[in-house]
């Protein structure tokens, strides 16, 4: 799975998540390393490759195709997001009521 999240200055950054089944014992947690880290890899090239092809797309919709209907919907969902700021958020100390 590949995270995408908005920075401050309105770039992008993405994180590579990966799952494995969970197998037991000491060959099995060695299997689940070497799968995790192959796996890794694999997403870094591909987001390297697929960085360089989003980076040269230019998108035109003056006369959208039908295919075209779900990037402008999500593009206007997106521009009507309001940025969260994590970085400065102040932590909750209590636990909220709705949980007591």
């Amino acid at each position: 799975m590949f995270a995408l999240r908005q920075t401050e200055d309105g770039k992008t950054e993405g994180q590579t998540i990966v799952f494995t089944k969970y197998r037991k014992g000491i060959f099995g947690k060695l299997y689940n390393t070497f799968i995790l880290f192959l796996t890794k890899l694999a997403g870094l090239y591909f987001a390297i490759g697929d960085t360089r092809i989003f980076q040269t797309i230019q998108f035109n919709f003056k006369t959208p195709i039908s295919a075209d209907r779900a990037v402008i919907f999500f593009i206007k969902h997106l521009e009507q997001q309001t940025l969260v700021n994590w970085h400065n958020k102040k932590k909750e100390t209590s636990i909220p009521e709705a949980v007591l």
